[in-house]
């Protein structure tokens, strides 16, 4: 399992908060890896985890992944998932996020994504306010991502490979593809 890179905001919450719940859930014979995009925080990170060893923290932005993970947590708001983390895991969860005037933090849902085949299965989880994620942002994203959040707008999957937009591209963006 594995944490994906949080923003410099969490200084409020504290870094490794989440690492340590998922710590929990996968227990003594698991393993989790958190990544902090701020080197003072991922050292912070490191040293809240002492009480879990099968939980650790990285210094980094989750681009250079080491291994598979059965699931994969972003938790900072992006306009699309990293190649390095489809390539990763079969399974991921990660908030897609656009800004709006008056707020200091992206909105969106929380997508979950299962692989299935080539394609990705995509299931809209709850709506998400949070802080922006280092690195898996664009904002030239955010135009075409706002048709997702038009209500009624119905979810079904990810395409990640190459192909020329058509009628079942909702949100249409080289290598993430949402239908």
């Amino acid at each position: 399992m594995n944490i994906c890179p949080r923003s410099v905001h969490r200084r409020r919450i504290g870094p490794a908060y989440y690492t340590a719940i998922l710590a929990d859930v996968v227990g003594a014979t698991g393993r989790v890896v958190g990544y902090e995009a701020d080197p003072g925080l991922a050292e912070r990170a490191r040293a809240n985890l002492a009480a879990w060893p099968q939980a650790t923290a990285i210094a980094g932005d989750a681009s250079a992944l080491d291994g598979r993970f059965d699931a994969i947590f972003i938790n900072a708001g992006c306009t699309y998932a990293r190649p390095e983390w489809l390539a990763a895991t079969d399974r991921l969860v990660l908030p897609l996020t656009i800004h709006m005037p008056s707020y200091s933090q992206g909105v969106g849902v929380m997508m979950r994504l299962d692989r299935a085949g080539a394609r990705w299965a995509m299931k809209i989880v709850s709506q998400v306010g949070i802080y922006d994620c280092v690195n898996a942002r664009d904002p030239a994203h955010e135009p075409i991502l706002r048709k997702l959040l038009a209500p009624g707008t119905r979810i079904t999957a990810l395409d990640p490979t190459p192909h020329e937009p058509g009628p079942a591209c909702l949100a249409h963006i080289d290598g993430f593809c949402v239908q």
